[in-house]
């Protein structure tokens, strides 16, 4: 289904009403990883490969840089991680959007959620479009819950977060290897190793 004005609008609106509801939200049982502990262990994840010089120094600079960032009630809670178009259930008749796929879930600020679905709306969309999307995204957000212009100016730090956390998994599911690969399988290292340095491209930039 492509992704109409309406469409995109309702999705801000949903993860606004989700931020919302998260804000609100008193678990018994914390056991979900925050920021701080994922980055902890991307660091462990790290230490095993001597080579990821600049995967360690991208690292530490967020780790500071976050670490100095305020966290509220108003900013900062349980997010998705994962809030895209695939995983949203959409009703055409009763016009709800229903998220799954809620497995990588982790404290963070709010804003990264913004920047992880507005990147996957962005992806393949003309350039025309990016903009009026962005602002049709935040405007259904908003309705449901606030977000300032201060914080959204820092959605290229959170994809820098995103960027590094997806480096260091793939990072580490392709360590192990075996004999006699398929053909499937070398063609897929091939792809990911391109996909890694693609972002080690990106690593230690001043913020």
């Amino acid at each position: 289904m492509p992704l109409t004005k309406d469409l995109i609008f309702g999705l801000g609106r949903t993860l606004g009403k989700l931020h919302k509801l998260s804000s609100e939200f008193c678990p018994v049982n914390n056991n979900r990883n925050d920021w701080e502990e994922t980055a902890c262990w991307m660091e462990d994840v790290l230490s095993t490969f001597p080579d990821e010089t600049a995967a360690k120094s991208e690292l530490s600079i967020l780790k500071a840089y976050f670490s100095k960032l305020p966290t509220t009630k108003e900013n900062f809670g349980l997010i998705h991680y994962d809030f895209e178009p695939d995983n949203i259930f959409y009703n055409e008749i009763t016009k709800i959007y229903n998220p799954i796929d809620f497995d990588d879930a982790m404290y963070h600020w709010y804003a990264l959620d913004i920047e992880q679905s507005l990147d996957s709306i962005k992806e393949d969309m003309p350039e025309e479009q990016v903009e009026p999307s962005v602002n049709e995204f935040i405007k259904g957000y908003r309705l449901e819950y606030a977000i300032s212009d201060e914080m959204l100016k820092l959605l290229p730090i959170f994809r820098r977060y995103v960027n590094l956390y997806g480096y260091v998994r793939i990072l580490r599911s392709v360590e192990e290897k075996w004999n006699n690969e398929p053909d499937w399988m070398i063609n897929l290292r091939i792809k990911l190793k391109n996909l890694l340095d693609r972002r080690k491209d990106t690593f230690t930039m001043p913020i």
